[in-house]
């Protein structure tokens, strides 16, 4: 009877061993469950009131603007001029009084909903992949591969904007070839058609 006790007890015991700690960290869990749903509901409480507040600024800076009894400038709609068109005459697009931009630029710079979003892709698509030739170009270039550089470099000069970089590198490549007519007649190019 008594081994039967003695076994009951380290029985019990082996229980309380396992279950105590297993208790502890229960507790523990819930409590830091508790204080991180606090510390959530706070931050959510502090972004809540200050985008309120922020809505309430923007509002009453909107009801002021279109108030023209509470100001003495004119509405901010009166700044703003638009063509014909729909397109903005005032103030002008280039605050600091530059050039006025050319029909090229204007025409690249218009919107893509205007020119349609698959040619803007296609556009965009054939910048990153003319940029990549001309990366190979010149890696060709750094190898001591004087041909393939060239090969890149001729197919890159029609185009605007890897043309200037491609024609440098055909006048790198005729001055290291000790042609310098060749290498003169590439930098006129650049200067002719790229300012």
């Amino acid at each position: 009877m008594r081994s039967t006790s003695r076994r009951a007890l380290v029985w019990v015991l082996s229980i309380a061993a396992v279950l105590a700690p297993a208790g502890g960290i229960a507790y523990l869990g819930a409590v830091s469950y508790r204080d991180e749903r606090g510390a959530v509901a706070a931050r959510l409480a502090t972004q809540r009131d200050a985008a309120l507040r922020l809505a309430a600024s923007v509002e009453a800076r909107v009801a002021r603007a279109l108030d023209p009894a509470t100001t003495d400038e004119p509405l901010a709609t009166d700044r703003f001029r638009l063509g014909a068109d729909g397109g903005l005459l005032a103030p002008r697009a280039d605050p600091l009084g530059g050039a006025e931009p050319t029909d090229a630029a204007q025409g690249r710079s218009e919107g893509c909903t205007a020119r349609g979003l698959e040619s803007c892709i296609r556009e965009l698509r054939g910048e990153e992949q003319r940029a990549a030739q001309l990366d190979a170009a010149r890696r060709a270039e750094l190898a001591g591969r004087r041909v393939d550089a060239r090969r890149g470099y001729e197919a890159l000069t029609r185009f605007d904007d890897t043309g200037a970089a491609a024609l440098f590198g055909l006048a790198r490549l005729a001055r290291a070839d000790g042609n310098a007519p060749v290498a003169t007649a590439h930098l006129r190019a650049v200067a002719q058609r790229f300012g």
